[in-house]
């Protein structure tokens, strides 16, 4: 996807990567593309056919937070599984470290990266592939 998302391709890559789509036309004659899929929503506000303004709203979070359009592409691509594995606030082990999710951030296709706070008041940022639930059996 190009630096500045166009909304044609925006709209195909959602679609294509299993989001729901849905568009509203402002007063402002501005168009906002409505993305959701698992419990994350995206909103994206055009110009023509120019990315402006993106907000992102993961699961478990109280409002949406400012996207940088120019990291739209890797949550409209990432892997649906690993970026709905976990949610904010999830208590996890990171190989015998218990922590809880803070953050959750698509890499590319395949990689999601998670930002852990660990109970011993550090911090990771390991992959959902080396995660596992607290209490579950590996």
């Amino acid at each position: 996807m190009s630096p500045t998302p166009d909304r044609t391709i925006a709209i195909t890559k959602a679609l294509l990567t299993g989001w729901s789509v849905n568009t509203r036309t402002n007063p402002d004659r501005s168009t906002m593309l409505l993305l959701s899929r698992d419990g994350w929503r995206i909103t994206v506000t055009f110009s023509g056919l120019t990315a402006t303004d993106a907000t992102l709203q993961r699961p478990n979070e109280d409002s949406p937070w400012e996207l940088d359009v120019n990291n739209l592409s890797r949550y409209l691509r990432g892997h649906r599984q690993r970026m709905a594995a976990y949610q904010l606030g999830d208590r996890v082990i990171v190989g015998d470290r218990p922590g809880f999710v803070v953050d959750i951030v698509p890499q590319d296709e395949l990689r999601v990266l998670l930002t852990v706070a660990y109970d011993d008041g550090s911090e990771g940022q390991p992959y959902t592939t080396h995660v596992q639930r607290e209490g579950v059996p590996a």
